[in-house]
C-alpha cells in the first residue's frame, strides 16, 4: 500500500465522521437549541413522549458530546491522512491532535485551508468558546479530547468525574458555535476530497 492509498483511506473515513457532525450540528441549529422543552401533549402518553423526544433529540443537552467526539475523531483521521499524503514519518496511532496538527503545519503554509480551518479548534481556541471553557473546567488540553469526550471519568483517577456542563445547556446563546461546527465539518470534508 502506498502513501496515497493510505491518505485516501484516512480521508474517506474522516469524511464519514465529519458528515455525521455536519448533520447533527444542523439539528441543533434547526431546533434553535431550546433550554426548555415545551410540549402540547401529556408527557406520560405515547404522543407526549414522542413529541418530547423529537424536540429533545436536537438539543445540545442530548447530542453535543457525541457531535464533538465525532468532530475531533474526524479531525484526527484527516490529520493522519495529511501525514500520509505529506509523507511525514510519525506515529499514526496517537490521538493527540495537537501533535498531529503540529506535524502537518510544519509542512504546510499557515495560509493553507486545512490549517486555517483547524486553528480555532486545536491550536488557538478562543477563550469564549465552549470548548475552551470545557477544557478549563477539566484542567485539560485538547490533546486529551479522546478521553474527555469518551468517558465520564479520568482513566488514571476514576474518582475524578469530567464536567460536561459547558458542552450542554447552551441554549440559543451557543447557536453560532454550532453553526461554526457545521460549517467547519462541511469545509473539512471539501478540503479532504478536493
Amino acid at each position: 500500500t502506498n502513501f496515497a492509498d493510505k491518505a485516501l483511506a484516512y480521508f474517506t473515513l474522516a469524511e464519514k465522521f465529519l458528515s455525521l457532525v455536519q448533520s447533527a450540528a444542523n439539528m441543533i441549529v434547526t431546533t434553535e437549541n431550546p433550554l426548555w422543552v415545551t410540549i402540547t401533549n401529556n408527557v406520560c402518553t405515547p404522543e407526549g413522549e414522542q413529541e418530547f423526544r423529537e424536540i429533545y433529540q436536537g438539543t445540545d443537552t442530548a447530542i453535543s458530546i457525541p457531535i464533538l467526539f465525532n468532530f475531533y475523531h474526524g479531525i484526527e483521521l484527516l490529520l493522519k491522512g495529511y501525514q500520509e499524503l505529506l509523507q511525514i514519518q510519525a506515529n499514526n496511532f496517537t490521538h493527540r491532535i495537537g501533535i498531529l496538527f503540529k506535524n502537518i503545519s510544519e509542512k504546510l503554509s499557515d495560509k493553507h485551508e486545512i490549517i486555517q480551518l483547524l486553528i480555532p479548534y486545536i491550536h488557538d481556541i478562543p477563550q469564549d468558546s465552549i470548548i475552551e471553557k470545557f477544557l478549563r473546567d477539566n484542567n485539560s488540553t485538547i490533546d486529551e479530547w479522546y478521553e474527555l469526550l469518551k468517558y465520564p471519568t479520568n482513566k488514571k483517577n476514576h474518582d475524578l468525574l469530567f464536567s460536561h456542563c459547558e458542552l450542554k445547556y447552551g441554549g440559543n446563546e451557543t447557536l453560532s458555535f454550532w453553526k461554526d461546527i457545521e460549517y467547519t465539518a462541511k469545509e473539512l470534508v471539501h478540503t479532504a476530497v478536493s
